[in-house]
């Protein structure tokens, strides 16, 4: 038997787009339809700040009502921004594991030739 559409969550806040309560929706049927306990997470990239985050705290707010239905906006600079560093960051380490591998290597020759 094929499951049905869930009962949709509570009606979302002004703030929640009732897009971003539909991708929600979708992600928990596809959830259900594979029978997996995972959760699922819905980030809604855009390339412009939302209306309400001009208000004085308008962009906790938006995060606080968001947090409920476990999605979260991201502003398509700051992911670019984060995925570089962490890339600088995954980089700098793989340089500093590649120095200590090339130290062992050099300590393994010089023991293997005594």
């Amino acid at each position: 038997m094929r499951p049905t559409h869930p009962p949709p969550p509570p009606e979302p806040p002004h703030t929640t787009s009732p897009l971003i309560h539909s991708y929600v929706r979708r992600a928990e049927f596809l959830k259900d339809t594979e029978g997996k306990d995972v959760d699922v997470q819905v980030v809604c990239v855009v390339g412009v700040a939302l209306s309400d985050w001009k208000h004085d705290g308008g962009r906790q707010k938006s995060r606080d009502s968001l947090k409920v239905y476990n999605t979260r906006v991201v502003m398509y600079n700051e992911l670019i921004k984060n995925a570089k560093q962490s890339y600088a960051q995954f980089l700098e380490a793989n340089r500093e594991v590649g120095e200590v591998r090339d130290i062992i290597a050099k300590i393994e020759s010089e023991l293997s030739g005594v």
